[in-house]
C-alpha cells in the first residue's frame, strides 16, 4: 500500500502546475436577457404566473392543472 501511495505521489509532483485563464475561454449568452429573476426562478423550477410564483411539474394523466383562483 505504501509503495501505491509513494509512487502516485511521484506522479502527482511530476505534473505541471496549472494555470488559471485570466477570462473564460467561450462567452456565454444571457439566457433570460433583462429579467434575471425570472431566469433563477426557471432554474429552481418555478414560474412566474400572473404575479405567484408556481412549481413547474409534469402534469399526471387526467390531472387538473392549476386551480384558477390560486
Amino acid at each position: 500500500m505504501s509503495d501505491w501511495l509513494r509512487g502516485a505521489r511521484k506522479v502527482i509532483a511530476g505534473l505541471r502546475p496549472v494555470k488559471v485563464p485570466e477570462a473564460p475561454a467561450r462567452a456565454f449568452r444571457d439566457l433570460w436577457p433583462g429579467d434575471a429573476t425570472r431566469g433563477h426562478r426557471l432554474l429552481r423550477g418555478e414560474c412566474e404566473v400572473c404575479g405567484t410564483a408556481r412549481p413547474l411539474t409534469t402534469a399526471e394523466e387526467g390531472g387538473q392543472g392549476w386551480a384558477e383562483g390560486s
